[in-house]
């Protein structure tokens, strides 16, 4: 299964979602829906040890997305 990254664009801070799903590409679709923001889909890992290699990107735990960032969520891509 994938863990995939996810861009938001907007006119303010950029911002990211480090995920994993079995279809990314509806799972961006299903994200898309309600969002004013394009979402866009910047890459993906195949990887057959999604939890673990999502568990080492997981941005909560990450300090360079801050200490509001919370698993699932499309956080800021930079803490400036």
């Amino acid at each position: 299964m994938p863990v995939y990254f996810i861009h938001q664009i907007s006119t303010g801070e950029p911002r990211l979602k480090i995920r994993r799903a079995k279809d990314i590409f509806r799972r961006r679709d299903i994200s898309q829906i309600g969002n004013p923001e394009t979402l866009v889909l910047v890459g993906w890992i195949n990887t057959n040890a999604e939890s673990a290699l999502e568990a080492q990107l997981d941005i909560s735990k990450n300090p360079w997305f801050g200490a509001k960032a919370r698993r699932g969520v499309i956080m800021p891509a930079s803490t400036t």
